[in-house]
C-alpha cells in the first residue's frame, strides 16, 4: 500500500512539474518578444525627450534665457542675465566654458557683454548677455548638452570677483 501511494505521489509532482514548465515556456516566449520591442523602442531614440532648459548664473545674476544651436559644424550658446548685483558690473572674458554632458566640441570663442549696448560693462537692472562658438564634425542636433562656465566680474568698486554657472538644453537647428 505504501508502495502504491509513493508512486502515485511521485507521478504528481512529475505532473505539476511537466505542467509549470509549459506554463514557463508559453509566457516566458511571449515575455521575452516584448522585452526585446522595448528594447528597440528604447535603442531608436522614440522615447528621447528633450531636455528641460535649464540655466543658472548666480542669485545676483539670474538667467534669463539660454539656447544652444547648431548651424552646420557651427555650435553657439547663448545665455541672458540680469544685473541685479546693486550696481554697474564689468565682465571679462569667461575663464572656462566645460562640456559636462554631451558631444566633444572645440571651443572656438567666448564673450560676455550688455545686451544693449555690445560692451562689456553692464547697469544695474540691465541684461547681459555670453556666448560661445563651438566646433565640431558631427551633427548634435536634438542632443541633450550641459555646458558649465566661469564668469570673472569687477562691481563698482573695483573688487573682482568669480562666479559659476551652467547651462542644460537640447541643441535645435540654428
Amino acid at each position: 500500500m505504501i508502495q502504491f501511494y509513493v508512486k502515485q505521489n511521485k507521478h504528481r509532482k512529475q505532473k505539476k512539474a511537466q505542467v509549470a514548465i509549459e506554463y514557463l515556456m508559453s509566457y516566458g516566449w511571449a515575455l521575452l518578444i516584448i522585452l526585446a520591442v522595448i528594447a528597440i523602442l528604447i535603442g531608436s531614440g522614440i522615447w528621447k525627450r528633450p531636455a528641460p532648459s535649464e540655466c543658472f548664473v548666480h542669485p545676483d545674476l539670474p538667467c534669463e534665457a539660454a539656447a544652444i544651436t547648431q548651424h552646420g559644424g557651427d555650435v553657439k550658446l547663448i545665455f541672458k542675465f540680469r544685473n541685479n548685483q546693486g550696481g554697474n558690473i564689468s565682465i571679462a572674458t569667461p575663464s572656462s566654458m566645460e562640456i559636462i554632458e554631451g558631444s566633444h566640441m572645440e571651443l572656438q570663442d567666448s564673450d560676455c557683454f550688455n545686451a544693449d549696448t555690445g560692451y562689456p560693462s553692464i547697469n544695474q537692472g540691465e541684461e547681459g548677455e555670453c556666448t560661445a562658438d563651438y566646433r565640431t564634425q558631427e551633427n548634435v542636433v536634438g542632443e541633450n548638452m550641459k555646458i558649465r562656465f566661469t564668469l570673472t566680474y569687477t562691481d563698482e568698486m573695483g573688487v573682482s570677483h568669480t562666479t559659476s554657472g551652467h547651462v542644460r538644453a537640447t541643441v535645435i537647428p540654428g
